[in-house]
This record gives C-alpha cells, structure tokens and sequence, in this order.
C-alpha cells in the first residue's frame, strides 16, 4: 500500500468513529430528552402515576338517589280539611273463643291503643304455616272491648286416684312444677303436667299445709313432720315427730329463702331449723290466725287484727294498718314476690308493700265488699294481677289502683275457687272440675271466629282513625271556656260557652269537614295555634293568602269572621256576611311586614255570633302565589339541582301510623300533619305533603325514578289503592282519581324503575320468619294485582328488614341498608384518614347486610345515607364512588327539612342551607355515570424510589375511581385529605375522540378544564378538590 492509500484508509477509519460517536450522542440526548418527559429523571418520577386501564370489575354503578321523610308543604294550618287518618298497632293472639279474641293485658296497654276508639275498628289476623308463608286468616270489626277476661282456659288431666268430690285448697310453684294439697290433706305433684302424677305415696300421711320458696317444697303434717321436695314431684321426710311436745299441731305454714314458719292451733308461731321447731316469741295476747311470705319476708295476721312481718323469723315488728281492722277480720295471706295481699272476711283486701326505710304502703281495696257477693278465695298472679273467686261462682279481678273489682268468668263457667299457678295462669275449681286459665284483654268481635281458623300466635293488626271528636262546650257562664279536641291530633279547639264542633261528610273535598254551632249569644271559635312563631312562619315583605270553604243552612246574622291573630302580628283575616248554601271559597290577600315577623304566638280563629251553625273546610294560610302545588318551589328547585336516580317517598307513610287514605289520593292542600321533634325537643305537629300524585309529580321533575316505602301495617287495600292509582285506567275507581287529579297518562308509563321496599317501620315482628315472611305476603299483594303486568318489567322489590339470623330468605330482589358516614374522626379512629374510615363503616355496613339467597346478582341497597359533619366536594364523591362502595346497588342520600316555613323561599329549606346546595351540586356531578360499570383503574407507585407517597399511601388520602360505558369512560379522582396532592397521569393508551379533564373546588364550583393527552401530565388538588376526567369515544 502506497502512503496515499494509507492516508485514504487512516482518513476514512476516523470518519467511521466520529459517525459511531455522534450517532451515540444523538442517542443519548434522544433517551434524555423522552426520559425527562417520561418524568424519569424529573420532578414527576416521585410522584403517583395514575393510568386508565380496560379490566372490568363486573359492578354496576347505578348513581345516587334522595330520601324524603318528609316533604314540606306551604299550608301553615294542621289538619286543614279534619280528614281521619288511621293509627295502627299489632298483638299476638293468645287466645280465641266465640267472638272474642284474647291478648295479653301488658301487650295491649304497651302497644298504646285507644281501647275506646277501638270499637268499630277492623282487624286482620294473619299466620305463618309450616312452610314460612304468611297468610291472612281471619278479618272482621271490633264490637266491644273488656280490659280483663278468663281465656286460655283448659282442663287439668288429673290422676285416677283423684277424688273428684274434694277440693283443691292450696297450690305452690318450684321450677315450674306445680304441687297441689287437698281438703282431705293429700299433696298431687306436677298437677298440670299431661302425664298423670299419684298423690304422695308415704304410707297414712295427711298433710295439714304446703309452702314454697325458690329452692324447695314444704309439706308439713298435723303432728310436724316436714317433707320437703327439690323437684316438687319426690318429697322425703325430714323430721319425725317431737316428742317433747305435747299437743303440738300444725295449722299452716309459710316459707322465705331461708326460713319456714308455721302456725300451731293454738296461735302460735314456730320457725323450723334442723330437724327441731322453735318457738318465736310475740307481743302478749296475739294469737296467729293467718301466714304468709314474700321471697324474704314472713307476714302473719293475728285473731285481733294486728298484722306483724318478719324479716328473719324470729323478730316480728307491727305494721300500721290503720282502722282496717277495727269491724273486719283477717281470712288469708297470699304473696307476690315483694307485697302481701291479705283478704278480709267482708270481701276487701288489705295490700301491703314493704318500702325499705320508708315504713310499709298499706292500702285497702274494695274489691268485692259491698258488691253483694263476698271473696271467698284469693291469688296473685306473676304479673300483680290480683284475682279472687267469689261466694256467687264467679271469678273477679281487682285493681290496686282504684280497689275496684271487674268479674271475669263468663256465665257458664262456676268458680268456686282460685289458686296460684305458674307463667302467669291460675288454677281454678270449677264447674268444669280443674281448669287452668290466664287473665286476658278480651276484643269482642261483630261475628264469631270459624274453628281454627285462628292459632295461638297468630298477629293481629288493628286499624284505628284518630277522627275529630265532637266537642261541646257547656253553657257555665264563661263565655271564654274552651276545650281541646282529645282526639290524639290535638291541633283544634272550640272556645266559647254553648259552641260545639263535630265531623261532617257534608264536605267540599275529601271525606270530612266540621260543623261549627252555637246555642247562645257570645262568640263561637274553632281555634288553632299555628307551630312556632310568628318569625318562624311567615317571610317577611311576601303577600299570603288566608282562605277556607264554607256553606251553611243556618247563618249567623253577623256572618263569619276568619282571621289571623298574634300580639304583635295584629289581625289579618275576612268577614263573610252571607253565606252559600254550597260550599264557597271566601279569602283574602294581605302582605307581611317586619312587625309581624317578631317572635309572636299566632292562631288562626274562625267564629260567628249568635245562634246558627256552619259547615267549615279547606283552611289554608300559606303563600298567595303557589301556583299548582303546596310544595315549596325552592324545594323543587333543590331535589332538581341533585339530579337523583330514585325518590324514596318514605313521606307518603304507607303501612305506617298517620297514614290518611283521603290525603294520599288527593290532590288539594290537605295535610293531616305529622309530629316533629323540633329543636328544643319538643313534639310538634307540623304540615307536610303526603299525596301519591303530588310526590309523583316531584319525582318526574326530577327525571327520577320512585321508590316507594311499604310498613309494618300494609294490607291489600293500600297495595291495590296504590297500583291502581299508578296504572289504572278511566273505568278503574282509582284511575279516575288520577285523571280527576290532573295525570291521565298512567304513572306506570312515565318511569323505566319503579322501586318497592317493605320494612318493618313499626318493629311489629319479633322473628326473622315473620320478618321474611311479611315480605313475602306484601309481594303477594302485588303480583296478585291485575295490574301487575303493566309493572312487572320495572318492579325492584326490595326487602328492608333488619335480620337477626345474617340471611334473608324472602324473596325479594335485593336487600336495603341504612348508614350514616362521619366527616370527624371517633376516638377509636383519630389515627386513621378520611377514606379508612369510609372503608371501615362500608365493611361493617356489608358485614352486617344479610346473605341474600334469592339467586340475583344485585347488591345491596343503602335506603339512608346520612352525612353526618362537613363535607367538602372530595369527601363526597368518596362517600358514593370510592372503592368501597362496591357492593353497593343504589344509594339514597338522606334529605331534612327545617319545618320552619319562613326559611321556605331559598336553600334554608333544607338541613344544612347552603352546605346542602353544595352536596347537591356535587351529586349531580356525576348523574351521567349512571349505568356504567366500574373499572379497575391503575394507580403505579412513583419510579423513583424517593417518591412523596406509595400507591398504597396516596390511596389512602385520594378516591380514585374509574367508570366505562360503551360511549366513554370517567375517571374520578377526590381528594380528601388536609394536605395537598400531586400525582401524574396519561390516558393508559385509549383511543378516544374528545376528553376533558375538569378540576372542581373543595366546594364543587368548576376551577378549569384541560385535555387528557397521551403523556404523563402533573396534577395538583388542594384539600377537598377533585378532578372528573370524562372521555368519549
């Protein structure tokens, strides 16, 4: 090679390299360059990245619905229109004989009924067979009614040996085994076992008395040997007999937890201690006639009167009985637990009960004495029910409140005697031979019950109407004298000497009005105090309107005023000097200015002078402007901002007390009223809206769907009223109602969901069958209803019952749960975060929903969301989107209202004000995601190994949740922290058209929006922000 062609190679060998090394370089600064945007070597490799994926997680997200209690209404006037609505209670049938059904007397006054409203009532009684399924057995009406009645009554199975002639004269109870002593001193054990028991077998033994305490049976012979029995049914001799004593006979004997006493026949005393009697010293000259004992004290009445008590045995003290004892003489002493009851031979009963320190409660009863028949036996049941037999075969119960005594036998069944039995019974002698049978409240019935048609067990549901009560006021020379409707409503008084008011089916509309009359010459007024005061009632500068309906066929010469009337709210109102024979609106107009709104009483009169009569309906004192509804715009306008999926209507009361059928088919401004605890704790009755078509009406504005509330006391009436009403036609009773309402277009039409949950509102079931079983009666109802077809596609049944057994066995769609979700940390959880918190009430809420066994794959519904604290924007899209919230169906967000109708113009409507504006606002954030399914979404710890937080950290602070439908996916990111938040994040290599990344404030306003672009981008969130990314393909 020549040096030029050295030089040539040497050249181009240079070349080569630099072209290697500048081809490196370019490289490298190419790897830097996509490395620094990557974030790698920046400040985004520290950070969380967070990337949409397409892995589904199979859960439907079907969005967030409202609960409404209550729906406020503009009439400030309680019970308007004087229309019954009903009160409803449940009782378990213990007995059933003829016409008349028993309860037990302490169920009946607990479940607080009306005994006197009662009469007129229907009931229905239903029952669960062997199979679990509830059925409706037996209805009918009450005719009458008896506090205390024998019932349950069955014979004994006596043994053989028995001699039918004698009598029983003394029972005692160990364990439930009952022991009897006979006239002719026999003892039978186990009397009222179905086995037959032999008398004592112990040779010639005649026993002269029996006692008992917890533990043991004594049965003492005339001559003192003690036998004793720790089962009541085997007795072994204790003792035999004293031959130190002379003439030593037993009369009667009583025992204590630790001691057993007995009378001599001479009338003296002897306590029994290891196998020896003792005698106990008493105060000179008293003879004891009569013993008895009380779980640990001794009670004797001596020949003389005097009554002494024992807390040992040996040491006796006098108990003050006053003059009781001055023309009347001691027979017996029967015990309760604490108190002696001791009968008189007149037919009284002397009560005693022992007050520690404070001496002795000593009270004389009546009972029988001066009745013309006298007590000839006494006993006191478990419960202090206190009966006695009389000389006239006849059975009576006596108060120890008033002495009174009430017979109890019916006439065919003689008693010639009664005597103490376990659970509560008696044991009686009677004309039937020997009977147990338990004292019971006794509804008579218009018809008598078929044969087996009821069980024992079986619930009853009464029905009642707390209709208006006539009301006179008498002529006592007060002009001013008033009276208060007793009817449990309360709202409505008559006030003036000679004025009276009563119900009317002369009506405008509805069923009722009121007739207000007078037979004198001064003023006759039907009066109501409006709820609350005057500032919490009216707005300030608004016109309002008062107006009612009015004829009559007897008008008062002066007409009749109508008017508002307050101290400093002066009086506003109308007088009519003629009156219609028909029905006729009379108002007037009259605005509010800063006087009237003082912290003032404020009644509403209406009242003529004179004598004459009128027919009164429709009151309303409210806004004048209210358009079609009663219904508070700013209330509309709200429930609207939220854009709900559902509307539980828990308003409407079906199934529960205060439901009226005249104001949940009507369409006019009646409220019955409900109570209300307000702020102070007092129980108010305040105007809410309870009418179907109105509800409606709020729910399609909505464009939600309804979800309707079933109670403890639903029956086919109210199901088939209610399905009717939303799918009838014109020639149907309640499709005309609903086309007179103004909807001629069916309900049923109007919705795609329609959503049914039955629960036991008013706690009447006791079991988880009778629980599943309800649900399953009321579905029943339903699908029987010939309208079911026109809803079967859009039906949701929902069981929300409350299983004590972790499984829900009725056949419902899907179970519903309440939660409430607090913003504040607990004691047990100040050291963990927002979304840990949220994760545990969700599990605890999952753990405790029952295992539904009807075979769907919905999950659980939360019928109640309560947010209990302050929320911000990124806590409440956490409470309904978060991870946890996975097995959840549908959640109903929890709505109050204030119930005070001068806050109705704006957002003081609701609980909350303003801060419920904001959940709202936030809610409806995400009403578009209704329908999607919810994805997995990839949250990747930061590539630099000296990141601010883990995946697992930034979780715990951030709700991150991604969501996908055929036309796009959401991706929602919240965060509920105090601190602020970075992350990076990219599209995870979708294919889309458009996308929007959109930040919102702690408060739910809209800050910005960005693109979601295909590199990783840093995202900043303050405390409580949250960014929606939203991308449509």
């Amino acid at each position: 090679m020549n040096r030029l062609e050295q030089f040539r190679f040497g050249n181009l060998r240079r070349r080569k390299v630099r072209l290697i090394l500048l081809t490196v370089a370019l490289l490298v600064v190419l790897s830097g360059l996509i490395l620094l945007l990557m974030g790698i070597f920046g400040f985004r490799s520290e950070l969380v990245s967070i990337s949409l994926t397409d892995q589904n997680e199979n859960v439907r997200y079907n969005g967030v619905g409202v609960n409404l209690d209550y729906i406020p209404n503009v009439n400030l006037v309680r019970n308007p229109s004087f229309e019954k609505e009903s009160s409803y209670y449940s009782m378990t049938v213990v007995d059933d004989s003829g016409s008349s059904l028993f309860f037990d007397p302490d169920e009946v006054i607990a479940s607080g009924i009306n005994t006197s409203k009662a009469i007129g009532a229907p009931i229905r009684i239903v029952s669960i067979d062997a199979a679990g399924n509830m059925q409706l057995r037996f209805e009918g009406v009450i005719s009458g009614y008896e506090s205390a009645r024998l019932g349950q009554i069955k014979g004994v199975v006596i043994p053989q040996t028995f001699d039918e002639t004698e009598h029983i004269v003394k029972t005692v109870v160990l364990q439930n085994t009952v022991s009897a002593l006979t006239e002719s001193g026999l003892v039978y054990a186990d009397i009222t076992s179905e086995q037959l028991v032999k008398a004592y077998d112990g040779g010639n033994v005649s026993f002269a008395d029996i006692c008992s305490n917890d533990n043991m049976i004594y049965a003492v012979t005339g001559d003192g040997i003690v036998f004793s029995s720790a089962d009541g049914k085997t007795y072994l001799e204790m003792n035999s007999v004293d031959s130190n004593r002379e003439n030593f006979t037993v009369k009667a004997c009583a025992a204590t937890a630790g001691c057993l006493t007995v009378i001599t026949a001479d009338g003296g005393l002897c306590v029994y201690d290891s196998g020896r009697f003792y005698d106990v010293p008493l105060m000179n000259g008293v003879k004891v006639s009569a013993i008895g004992a009380t779980d640990d004290m001794t009670f004797v009445v001596s020949e003389d009167g005097r009554v002494l008590r024992s807390n040992g045995g040996f040491i006796y003290s006098l108990v003050d009985t006053g003059d009781i004892y001055g023309s009347r003489t001691a027979k017996t002493i029967s015990c309760s637990n604490s108190s002696a009851y001791i009968l008189n031979d007149d037919g009284s009963v002397t009560m005693i009960v022992p007050k520690g320190a404070s001496g002795d409660e000593v009270k004389l009863l009546k009972a029988t004495s001066g009745t013309g028949s006298t007590a000839t036996s006494l006993t006191v049941t478990d419960k202090g029910q206190i009966v006695a037999s009389t000389d006239d075969n006849t059975a009576v119960i006596i108060s120890d409140k008033t002495g009174d005594s009430v017979t109890i036998s019916s006439e065919d069944l003689g008693v010639s005697s009664v005597h103490y039995c376990t659970g509560n019974r008696i044991i009686l002698m009677s004309s039937r031979g020997i009977c147990t049978a338990s004292v019971l409240s006794d509804f008579t019935l218009a018809k008598d019950i078929p044969e087996d048609a009821v069980q024992t067990g079986d619930i009853c549901f009464i029905e009642t109407n707390n209709s208006y009560a006539s009301l006179t006021v008498e002529d006592n020379g007060d002009e001013w004298a008033g009276k208060t409707d007793p009817s449990g409503n309360g709202v409505w008084e008559a006030i003036g000497a000679g004025t009276s008011i009563e119900l009317t089916a002369d009506n405008y509309d509805g069923k009722s009005a009121v007739r207000l009359s007078g037979i004198t010459d001064n003023l006759h007024v039907l009066s109501q105090k409006l709820p609350g005061k005057s500032s919490d009632l009216f707005i300030k500068d608004k016109f309002y309107k008062i107006s009612l309906y009015m004829r009559s066929d007897s008008v008062p010469e002066k007409g009749v005023m109508a008017w508002l009337e307050g101290k400093n709210f002066g009086r506003q109102g109308i007088t009519a000097k003629k009156i219609s024979e028909k029905f006729t609106e009379y108002s007037a107009v009259f605005i509010v200015n800063d006087i009237m709104t003082s912290d003032d009483d404020v009644r509403i009169n209406i009242a003529f002078e004179g004598v004459g009569s009128v027919m009164i309906d429709q009151i309303y004192v409210g806004p004048d402007s209210i358009g079609e509804s009663d219904i508070p715009q700013s209330f509309t306008d709200g429930i609207k901002t939220c854009c709900p999926a559902a509307i539980r209507l828990n308003n409407l009361g079906i199934g529960r007390d205060g439901f009226c059928a005249d104001v949940f088919y009507g369409i006019s401004e009646l409220s019955t009223g409900t109570l209300h605890t307000d702020e102070d704790g007092n129980t108010v009755r305040i105007s809410d809206v309870r009418s179907l078509e109105k509800s409606l009406r709020l729910v399609r504005e909505a464009d939600a769907d309804p979800w309707f509330v079933l109670g403890s006391f639903t029956g086919r009436e109210q199901v088939e009223g209610l399905i009717a009403y939303m799918c009838g036609s014109v020639s149907s009773d309640y499709g005309a109602m609903r086309i007179n309402n103004g909807t001629a277009l069916p309900w049923s039409r109007q919705f795609d969901k329609v959503y049914i949950e039955i629960n036991d509102s008013s706690s009447c079931f006791t079991s988880d069958v009778q629980r599943s079983s309800y649900v399953d009666y009321v579905i029943g109802l339903i699908t029987q209803s010939e309208y079911y077809m026109d809803l079967k596609d859009k039906i949701i049944f929902i069981d929300g019952m409350q299983y004590d057994g972790g499984t829900m066995t009725s056949s419902a769609d899907a179970h519903a749960s309440e939660l409430t979700i607090s913003s504040e940390a607990g004691t047990e959880d100040r050291d963990l975060t927002f979304i840990e918190r949220l994760g545990k009430t969700y599990e605890t809420t999952r753990y405790n929903a029952p295992r539904v066994t009807a075979g769907n794959d919905m999950g659980e519904f939360i019928s109640r969301v309560e947010l209990d604290g302050e929320f911000n924007a990124a806590r409440i899209l956490a409470a309904f989107l978060g991870d946890d919230t996975y097995f959840v169906e549908l959640s109903m967000l929890d709505v109050g209202i204030t119930f005070k109708p001068s806050l109705y113009g704006d957002w003081s409507v609701f609980e909350g004000g303003e801060e419920m504006k904001m959940v709202f606002d936030v809610v409806a954030l995400i009403r578009d995601m209704e329908g999607t399914g919810r994805m997995y979404v990839n949250v990747a710890d930061p590539m630099s190994s000296e990141g601010e937080q883990t995946a697992a950290e930034f979780l715990t602070d951030c709700s991150v949740s991604q969501f996908d439908s055929e036309n796009g996916s959401y991706l929602v990111i919240a965060n509920t922290s105090p601190s602020l938040r970075q992350f990076v994040m990219y599209n995870g290599g979708k294919r889309y058209q458009s996308s929007a990344v959109r930040r919102y404030s702690d408060k739910g306003r809209h800050l910005n929006t960005k693109s979601l672009t295909n590199s990783y981008r840093r995202y900043n969130l303050q405390p409580g922000e949250a960014i929606i990314v939203t991308i449509d393909r």
